[in-house]
């Protein structure tokens, strides 16, 4: 399995007409729901999240702006006529994020920076492209240590990862470690399709040594797995992904 991953941020918007242009290629169900957008930077996000939509989908000789719509129950969107294209996008800041099973794409690049947008393609091995359930991923910017990380942790996290932040003396460390967890834990309900829905102290990632330590306890669909990517934890953001394989009919 091949795992696209594309990320840009809205300074490429400073020039007003390359946001019109990206604009006037989204497809209509985007650039309807991005004109109900009332903050302009939000406005800014969601056109970008599309527009490296796009970009990802011309190395399968597709556009975005051809593409059919479907959403789950919780909201999560999925290509009706194309379900072996899974894909998942976040952004936080001014910074999105795009992970993509690319698959089935005809790849020219394996990692190239261009119109303001860095892509890289890696791959998951032992996962047939048939056997990928959902993507997840979460873009965030680190929290400045007066917002109260421990006490978000406390209320919300699994106590092995309150306890591992706790454990973390140096102040910019610990809200890099929270915000790191927590890119992780969206990132996991997000490929799950459940979104918030699941309880956050539910389950526990725990980043070790370039590794994710992955436990729930809920996770009961026999082959299933999860494999989580840590994209980044540097410029203030933190970034992670998840792939849930297994046979499609287990969940």
């Amino acid at each position: 399995m091949i795992l696209g991953i594309y990320r840009s941020d809205i300074s490429i918007y400073e020039d007003p007409a390359l946001y019109k242009e990206h604009l006037e290629l989204s497809s209509d169900e985007r650039r309807h729901k991005i004109e109900r957008i009332k903050p302009e930077k939000s406005k800014k996000l969601s056109l970008l999240c599309t527009h490296m939509l796009d970009e990802a989908l011309k190395e399968f000789s597709l556009r975005e702006k051809d593409m059919a719509y479907g959403y789950n129950e919780h909201g999560k969107p999925f290509f009706s006529e194309r379900p072996d294209i899974v894909f998942n996008f976040s952004h936080s800041g001014d910074h999105a994020l795009l992970c993509i099973d690319m698959s089935n794409a005809s790849l020219k690049d394996k990692e190239t920076k261009q119109a303001g947008i860095s892509k890289s393609h890696f791959t998951i091995k032992n996962v047939p492209d048939e056997y990928v359930l959902g993507i997840g991923c979460d873009i965030e910017k680190i929290r400045p240590p007066e917002k109260g990380t421990l006490k978000i942790a406390e209320r919300f996290f699994h106590q092995k990862e309150k306890d591992h932040i706790a454990s973390i003396r140096d102040v910019s460390d610990r809200d890099k470690a929270f915000c790191l967890i927590w890119t992780l834990k969206e990132s996991y309900l997000k490929a799950g399709g459940s979104g918030l829905s699941k309880a956050l102290d539910s389950f526990s990632v725990l980043p070790y040594d370039g590794n994710v330590i992955f436990e729930d306890n809920e996770m009961t669909h026999g082959e299933t797995e999860c494999h989580f990517e840590i994209l980044g934890t540097a410029g203030g953001y933190c970034a992670s992904a998840c792939v849930i394989t297994g046979r499609k009919d287990e969940l």
